[in-house]
Formats: C-alpha cells, sequence, structure tokens
C-alpha cells in the first residue's frame, strides 16, 4: 500500500477590520519586497563577481535588518523562494546553451522598488499562520516582526489578523501561505496551499480515496487548449473531458475602461497626454486583467492535474495573426487577452507542476475545421461560439472544436477518443440547443471577480455574434 501526496491550492480573500490593519500589513508586505529585492541584488553581484558563488552570498546584515519588521521566519521563506528563482533561472540557462531553449533566460527580477512601489507580496511559513472558520466572521491571522508589535502595541503573542473570505476547496497538511495586497479592490489575495494524500494503492492496481470510496484513474494522458477571442481559454483531453473560460464579461468591462481613458484624455489641456488619474485606470485596467487570466491559468492547471494529463498542447497564434485580423479581434488578442503575456504565464506556472509539460503548436484553421468530417470553408457554418457543419451536420462550440482538433492533429489521440466510440453528427433535422456536442462532457466557468465558477448553460446567455473568432 501506498500512499500518494499531492498538492493542492485554496484561493480566499482577505480583508481590513480596520485602517490599522491595513497600514500594518502595507508595512509587513513592503519591508518582505524590500527584503527580496536586496538578496536578490547580493545574488546578482556575486553572479558577476568571477570568484562570487550566488547561494554563498553573505546576508547576516540583512537579517538583522528585516527580521524586527517581518520575522525570521518571512526572512527564511523569502530568501529560499530567491534561491529558488536561481536554481530555475540556472536550470533554463543550461537548457539555452544546449539549444533545447529558443529565448536566452533572463536573470531573476525584482519585486518593484521604493519609487514605483512595490507589490506588497508576502511569505508566511506553514506554523506561522492560522485559519479560523466562523462563517462571516472568518479570519486568518499570522506573526509579524517584533519592532512592529511594539510600533503598533501588539502583546508579545499577538498576531495580525485579518478578515477571510472564501471557501476551503482542499484540506491537509498547510504549506507555505502567499499574500498580496490588490489596491484595485483594496483586499489581500491569499493563495493556502495544502499536500493531502490523494490515494491509496493496493495490489491489483485498484485506488481508494481517503474517503475509502473506490475510483478508476482518469485515462486522460494528453489535453489541448484553444486560446480563443471569445474564451479565455477552452480545453479538452483525450478522456472527453472539456472546460471552457468565458471572458465575454470581463472584456466588456475592460473596453468600458478603455473608453473612460479616451474621454479622460481628450479634456486634456493641449502638449499633455497623460495624469495621474488615466495611469491609475491604465493600472486599474491591467490589474483586473492580469488577475483573471492569472487565476484562470491557476484552475486551469489544477483542473489538468486532477485528471493525470501528463502533455498540454496550446495554440500558437503567430500564423492565425498574421493572416486574420479585426479591430475587434486585435483589441482582444494584444491589450485585453495579452497572448504573448498570456502564454508566458501558462509557461511560468506548468514548470511548478511535476510530471506535466507544455508545448506550443500553431492552431491555424482550427475553429472552422469540422472535427468529424474535416470540412472547411463555405461548408463549415460559423455563429459567434457555435460551430455547424453543413456537410456532416456535427454541430459544436467553436473553441471547444479548435480544441479537439488540435488535440487530434498533435497527438495520438483520435475523434472518437475525445467525443466517444458511439459519437456521430446530430441526426439532419433534429432539434437541439446549438453550442455543445452531448457526446463531449463540458463545463463552462465564469469569472465572479474573485474566483472561476460553473455555470448552467441557461445562465451562459447563449450570447452569439457574427464575430470572427481569432483562429478561424
Amino acid at each position: 500500500m501506498v500512499d500518494v501526496m499531492d498538492d493542492r491550492t485554496n484561493s480566499y480573500v482577505a480583508t481590513f477590520p480596520s485602517p490599522e490593519e491595513k497600514r500594518i500589513y502595507c508595512e509587513f508586505a513592503a519591508s518582505s519586497d524590500a527584503c527580496y529585492n536586496e538578496i536578490n541584488y547580493r545574488r546578482h553581484e556575486a553572479y558577476f563577481d568571477p570568484n562570487g558563488n550566488v547561494y554563498k552570498v553573505d546576508l547576516r546584515d540583512l537579517r538583522e535588518k528585516y527580521v524586527p519588521v517581518i520575522g525570521s521566519g518571512t526572512f527564511d521563506q523569502l530568501e529560499r523562494k530567491n534561491r529558488g528563482q536561481w536554481r530555475s533561472y540556472f536550470d533554463l540557462d543550461g537548457k539555452y546553451e544546449r539549444g533545447e531553449l529558443a529565448d536566452e533566460p533572463g536573470l531573476p527580477g525584482y519585486w518593484g522598488n521604493r519609487s514605483d512601489g512595490y507589490p506588497l507580496f508576502t511569505l508566511i511559513r506553514n506554523d506561522l499562520y492560522e485559519i479560523e472558520w466562523d462563517g462571516d466572521r472568518s479570519t486568518i491571522q499570522f506573526t509579524i516582526g517584533k519592532a512592529l508589535k511594539e510600533k503598533y502595541d501588539y502583546g508579545g503573542n499577538q498576531r495580525l489578523r485579518l478578515n477571510l473570505k472564501g471557501v476551503q476547496r482542499w484540506q491537509g497538511k498547510d504549506c507555505q501561505l502567499q499574500l498580496w495586497y490588490d489596491e484595485t479592490y483594496d483586499v489581500v489575495r491569499v493563495r493556502h496551499p495544502v499536500k493531502q494524500p490523494t490515494l491509496t494503492v493496493h495490489a491489483g492496481g485498484q485506488t481508494y480515496t481517503p474517503s475509502g470510496n473506490a475510483t478508476t484513474p482518469s485515462q486522460a494522458t494528453t489535453a489541448a487548449i484553444d486560446v480563443g477571442a471569445n474564451n479565455t481559454f477552452s480545453v479538452v483531453t483525450d478522456a472527453g473531458d472539456a472546460l471552457v473560460f468565458n471572458a465575454r464579461s470581463e472584456f466588456t468591462r475592460f473596453q468600458s475602461i478603455s473608453t473612460h481613458i479616451a474621454d479622460l484624455q481628450s479634456n486634456l489641456p493641449d502638449g499633455v497626454y497623460t495624469s495621474e488619474r488615466i495611469e491609475r485606470r491604465y493600472d486599474d485596467r491591467r490589474n483586473r486583467r492580469d488577475h483573471h487570466h492569472d487565476a484562470a491559468v491557476r484552475h486551469l492547471v489544477e483542473w489538468l492535474d486532477e485528471r493525470g494529463v501528463e502533455e498540454v498542447i496550446v495554440g500558437d497564434l503567430t500564423d492565425v495573426l498574421s493572416t486574420h485580423w479585426s479591430v475587434t479581434v486585435n483589441t482582444k488578442t494584444h491589450a485585453f487577452w495579452s497572448h504573448g503575456v498570456l502564454c508566458k504565464r501558462l509557461s511560468d506556472v506548468f514548470e511548478e507542476v511535476d510530471g506535466m509539460r507544455l508545448r506550443e503548436e500553431s492552431e491555424a484553421g482550427s475553429s472552422s475545421t469540422c472535427p468529424c468530417c474535416g470540412a472547411t470553408g463555405e461548408a463549415v457554418d460559423r455563429d459567434g461560439d457555435d460551430i455547424r457543419c453543413l456537410d456532416c451536420e456535427f454541430d459544436g462550440h467553436a473553441d471547444v472544436v479548435g480544441a479537439v482538433n488540435l488535440l487530434v492533429e498533435q497527438s495520438q489521440a483520435s475523434f472518437a477518443d475525445v467525443f466517444g466510440p458511439m459519437a456521430r453528427p446530430t441526426a439532419r433535422g433534429a432539434e437541439r440547443t446549438r453550442g455543445d456536442d452531448p457526446n463531449l462532457g463540458v463545463t463552462h466557468l465564469q469569472w465572479n471577480d474573485h474566483s472561476w465558477t460553473p455555470v448552467g448553460s441557461g445562465e451562459r446567455g447563449g450570447q452569439s455574434t457574427n464575430e470572427a473568432s481569432v483562429n478561424p
């Protein structure tokens, strides 16, 4: 019998009970960021010193400087975090030198600066925080440095306490807590990883969950991701599972902020091109987009990991964007969608997951080709998210179809693997709602400003436009 441990991550939102707690958190987190930057700077110096060693830099003076504010536990977590960043850099640099990477990796970067501001990100060791669940009175508290306690008249064992909102999806052994301040919403984002025994393997290959229920291991080994204009991600596995991240509502909000920025710019005096208010709106727009993208990537990777996927194929839009362009699609792909940044984020997160690899392949034409009979052009009718083959009557979700085609073309998976051995086109004249193929289990997710949550087909609104997909 073998217990298999796995990492799972809960995401919460913490709020400040009063302005004092906010000041304490900001001082604590800003000191954490400054500490990380100074550690990183020492290692940069050692890297460029012919006799230096980035892993043997003297940090004793930095420990004396920052421990009174952030505590020794957080100092150690920051040092280890930076050490890990340097290990990753040397690993990637080795791959680049061997010709396994096309782009030369950059040295580990910094977490903001004193002039432009810090991201107010910090790390808490697993034995230095406590989460108490009590409905609307749930809290999270963690240890701060002695000097910070004295400044705000905290008792010797008193911790900084914040209000907590969210749902604990995963339980297990607490791991390092990650916190960062979201200025747009004036909240602290909380990532709470845990380790839990995911299954126990017995003789004969049968598996049992911790609750004792017998399960069948996922047969999925490969998945494909279609990065679309209307949906952040549409992903399909070779076991027939599908997930769609709907981005319409967030793009509408992105456009609204863009319109407001344009209005503010139109009222500027001649020769003046920006203002503090305009820059704040740009920051708001970028922060909202990046937060919703980051949450989508994390949710996607966890979903794939749960299904045992080992290889993930993501659509490369280089060929698509060079041949297909429109004002709306260009706005989505470059400003709101930021395809390059999004794929870089995907790559970074996949590096954290053992046993799962990511590769890019061209997805040109994938969303306008019938996966059943291979028809293209005028034989395929596109209407927003819907695709219908006029030759064989296949009917499905365009971005899901794009992921299916990518999966079948770039892996050993077949159409029957994904849709099931009895999958067939919709019978001519049959009445059903267009969108999701009945042979494919599609889950639709919608962004609620904090997390991605499932929605029913009736809640999706069935939005269909004549706007072309980014991957024709």
